[in-house]
């Protein structure tokens, strides 16, 4: 779970009302017939579930890019400390 202006990911765990499974595709699905993944196959399915899935919850592509975005620059800004950050 990302959270707006706070920085890094973290895990969905446990059971408050934030909480949803997190299959978002899974590997055996996109195995071709020797057992290898097709993981740009993969990372597509996954994206779809995750778009599907904030839009159902009434976020737009666009807000969610801002959500993403605010959190990685809150990472930087306490990893990375410069003057000038804005």
């Amino acid at each position: 779970m990302v959270v707006e202006d706070e920085p890094t990911y973290r895990r969905m765990t446990g059971s408050d009302e934030l909480t949803t499974p997190w299959y978002l595709a899974r590997l055996d699905d996109h195995r071709d017939e020797d057992g290898k993944v097709d993981y740009p196959a993969l990372h597509r399915a996954a994206q779809r579930t995750v778009n599907s899935w904030n839009e159902e919850q009434g976020y737009s592509r666009s807000e969610v890019s801002e959500i993403m975005m605010s959190s990685m620059r809150a990472h930087y800004q306490t990893t990375y400390p410069l003057e000038g950050w804005v």
